[in-house]
C-alpha cells in the first residue's frame, strides 16, 4: 500500500490496469472518499481536492453571529442568517 499525507489527512493509492487509472482513497475517517486520476502528479492533486472538500464538508456552520452596533457599543445584534 502506498500513502499520501496531507493537512494531516493519510491516503491510499494503487494502479487498477483494467481502468488504466490510479485510484485512492483517504483514511481514518468514517466517510468513503475516494479519488483517481490517470497519473501520478494528478493522483496527488486529486487527493488533495478530496481532503479539502471533505474539511469544507465538515467545518461546523455557526449558529448565529453577535455583531456590536456602531452606533451604540453597548447594544449587541444577533444574526441568526449566517
Amino acid at each position: 500500500m502506498a500513502v499520501f499525507k496531507y493537512n494531516g489527512y493519510y491516503g491510499e493509492y494503487h494502479y487498477d490496469a483494467e481502468n488504466d487509472c490510479w485510484r485512492g482513497r483517504v483514511l481514518y475517517i468514517e466517510d468513503n472518499i475516494p479519488f483517481e486520476a490517470k497519473d501520478a502528479t494528478g493522483l496527488m492533486k486529486a487527493f488533495e481536492n478530496a481532503v479539502d472538500d471533505y474539511i469544507l464538508r465538515n467545518i461546523p456552520k455557526p449558529k448565529a453571529i453577535a455583531l456590536q452596533d456602531t452606533k451604540n457599543p453597548n447594544t449587541i445584534i444577533i444574526d441568526p442568517e449566517v
